[in-house]
C-alpha cells in the first residue's frame, strides 16, 4: 500500500447515515445535509470492519460513494461508531434510571443493540455481535416479560439464537402466556419455538425430580 494511497484513507472524509435517520435541527459545521449524520475517517472504518474494507477496495460505484447508508435506526449508528473508534459498546442506561422506565422505553433501549446483532453478524464484526448478544442475554436473565418483544425483533432480523435464547426464558411461563393471550402477538412458528423450549424445560425438570 503507497503512502499516497494511505494519505487518502486519512484525509477522506465518509458520512455515515442511519436507514431511519431524522431530519436534523442543528446545522453541520461540515456539510449541508439535513438528516441527522455522523462524519467519520475512512481509514477507521478500513482497520475496524472487514466488510467495509472490501466495500472500499470493490472497486464498484458503492466504493466511491462518500456516503454510506447503514441499515440501523440512529441509535444504533451511533453506538456502531463509537465501537468503532474506541472498542468499547455504549450501555443502555442503569441503576434508577433504568429501573423508572416503562415496558416500551426498556425495549426501546435494548432495540440498538439488537439492531447491531444483526448488521455485525452481516458485517462481519463477530466481537461487536458477541458483545451485543450477552447484553441482550443479561437483561433477559433479570427482564424476562421483556422476551416477547425481543423473540419479535430477533425473528424480523433473523436473529435466531437470540430468539431461541428469550424463548427459553418464557419456557417456564408457556402454558399462562398462551392461555391468557399474550403469546398471540407472536406468529405461530415463534409460539412453536417458545412451545418447544416449553417442552424441552419440563424434560429437564423432570429428569432432575426423578433424581432426587
Amino acid at each position: 500500500m503507497t503512502f499516497f494511497f494511505l494519505l487518502l484513507l486519512l484525509i477522506r472524509d465518509i458520512i455515515l447515515e442511519a436507514e431511519t435517520s431524522r431530519p436534523s435541527n442543528e446545522d453541520c459545521n461540515s456539510c449541508s445535509i439535513s438528516v441527522l449524520h455522523l462524519h467519520v475517517h475512512k481509514v477507521v472504518l478500513w482497520s475496524s470492519c472487514e466488510y467495509l474494507r472490501a466495500l472500499f477496495q470493490s472497486g464498484m460505484q458503492e466504493s466511491h460513494s462518500l456516503t454510506i447508508k447503514v441499515p440501523v435506526c440512529w441509535d444504533s449508528l451511533v453506538k456502531l461508531v463509537s465501537w468503532f473508534y474506541s472498542g468499547e459498546l455504549p450501555r443502555p442506561i442503569s441503576g434508577c434510571l433504568w429501573d423508572n422506565l416503562d415496558k416500551e422505553e426498556k425495549l426501546h433501549e435494548l432495540q440498538p443493540y439488537v439492531e447491531l446483532c444483526s448488521l455485525a453478524q452481516f458485517w462481519l464484526l463477530e466481537d461487536l455481535h458477541d458483545e451485543c448478544f450477552r447484553l441482550i442475554v443479561s437483561v433477559l436473565d433479570s427482564y424476562q416479560y421483556l422476551s416477547i418483544k425481543i423473540i419479535q425483533m430477533a425473528a424480523n432480523l433473523n436473529q435466531w439464537k437470540l430468539v431461541e435464547v428469550a424463548a427459553e426464558y418464557l419456557a417456564p411461563m408457556y402454558h399462562h402466556l398462551r392461555n391468557s393471550g399474550e403469546l398471540d402477538v407472536l406468529d405461530e412458528h415463534l409460539i412453536e419455538i417458545v412451545r418447544a423450549a416449553s417442552v424441552q424445560f419440563s424434560q429437564r425438570n423432570g429428569h432432575l425430580l426423578s433424581l432426587t
